[in-house]
């Protein structure tokens, strides 16, 4: 049903070919846009070179062999504005505006040539070699067959107007050969337009869903597939920009390491499908009670690490009691508790931590708080530590010595 939907909502081929930059979803839109702007300004720098070169050779070939065409003054008229052109295509941000620069580069090489052919007064073979030029230059902008057409239609009435406004009366027959051309030649020419377009169109949504494809790659190795939390390589690649998203609130944060007591012996018991389950479980109670814009890893195994900007003793005696009322609706009979040890230190905001050096504290309080097990916490100062019983809403241990933590 959702693919009939999609291919009822999808433009058909007169749709994908009128422009480049709608596909109908705001994401690859953006995404199209980008793209197709990147090559709107390497297609004008392509034609500002060729018309460039086209001026040099222009004016060579009129220095020594008269060809009668404009004076040397004109031909550096024409440079100027290239080179204008090409400047400001690095500039410009918008597609609208890049295809107005090709417009006007168009419009000037145009323009030039009807003005060499009222000084000639005929139609010579370089003034077809240059209308076919001009024609042949439209493709190197990637737009659509709306902006293509519209260009071709434009040059197609200047041309001809300036040959019909024209003080000198050139012949009938040159004037309906002339128009022959153009029409045949912006013939092939929007034939090629809507071809590439096309091919465009495809490559655009190919890239965008290869881009989509790799997004999701890279969250799912991000993601522990067993709990679907994030993952000890997601710690380590993304810390410093959570720790930054607290330094710019200037918040502390906790750090805490914490895993399950006895868990070898909860597998050996129950088996290790029950297991799962407990880690599971335990990943849903203590992310209830995190709330967003705090953080839960699964370092591995039975191991945890969490990242919150708020009293963090009340969470976790929440948790746990959460845990300990999913046990007791679906736990194995006989068992009915799950204990934890937890290592936590506190992170100033105004300090830039290293990661390791956290983690080898809260490493350190973690083990500390396996001498009791039972729910018990550890909190490492700068030289001290603090044991908590989280089996007591908000209880506060007994300090240890300074230089304890070892």
């Amino acid at each position: 049903m959702a693919n009939l939907k999609k291919k009822m909502d999808s433009p058909g081929l007169f749709g994908r070919l009128w422009t480049l930059t709608n596909f109908n979803e705001p994401e690859m839109n953006v995404f199209a846009k980008d793209i197709i702007r990147k090559d709107a300004v390497a297609g004008i720098q392509m034609m500002t070179l060729l018309f460039f070169c086209l001026l040099l050779a222009s004016a060579f070939l009129d220095h020594f062999v008269a060809l009668g065409g404009p004076p040397l003054s004109s031909y550096l008229l024409l440079a100027v504005l290239c080179l204008h052109v090409m400047l400001a295509s690095f500039r410009s941000r918008e597609i609208d505006a890049l295809y107005l620069l090709a417009l006007s580069l168009l419009m000037i090489s145009c323009t030039t040539l009807v003005l060499m052919a009222h000084k000639n007064g005929s139609f010579s073979p370089t003034f077809y070699a240059g209308v076919a030029l001009i024609f042949i230059f439209i493709p190197f902008v990637p737009w659509g067959m709306r902006e293509a057409s519209l260009v071709t239609l434009l040059l197609y009435i200047v041309i001809t107007l300036s040959v019909l406004s024209s003080s000198k009366n050139f012949p009938l027959n040159s004037i309906i050969q002339l128009q022959f051309f153009m029409l045949s030649t912006a013939f092939i020419i929007l034939a090629m337009v809507g071809r590439n377009t096309e091919v465009r169109r495809n490559e655009i949504m190919g890239l965008f869903g290869l881009k989509k494809s790799h997004a999701q790659m890279r969250l799912l190795s991000y993601k522990d597939p067993l709990t679907e939390i994030w993952n000890r390589r997601y710690l380590q690649e993304k810390f410093y920009d959570i720790s930054n998203e607290f330094n710019e609130l200037k918040r502390n944060y906790f750090f805490i390491l914490f895993d399950i007591d006895g868990f070898k012996q909860i597998n050996d018991t129950y088996g290790h499908d029950y297991g799962d389950h407990i880690l599971q479980w335990t990943t849903e109670s203590f992310k209830k009670c995190l709330g967003p814009g705090n953080y839960l890893f699964r370092i591995g195994g039975d191991e945890f690490a969490i990242i919150i900007g708020n009293e963090p003793w009340q969470c976790l005696h929440t948790a746990i009691g959460d845990l300990h009322k999913e046990l007791e609706k679906f736990g194995k009979v006989g068992h009915t508790a799950v204990s934890f040890s937890f290592g936590m230190i506190n992170v100033a905001s105004e300090k830039q931590k290293d990661l390791r050096e956290i983690y080898k504290k809260a490493d350190k309080a973690l083990y500390a708080a396996k001498r009791h097990q039972g729910n018990w916490l550890v909190e490492v100062g700068d030289d001290s530590l603090s044991e908590i019983d989280l089996n007591m809403t908000g209880g506060a241990g007994a300090r240890f010595p300074p230089g304890d933590i070892g």
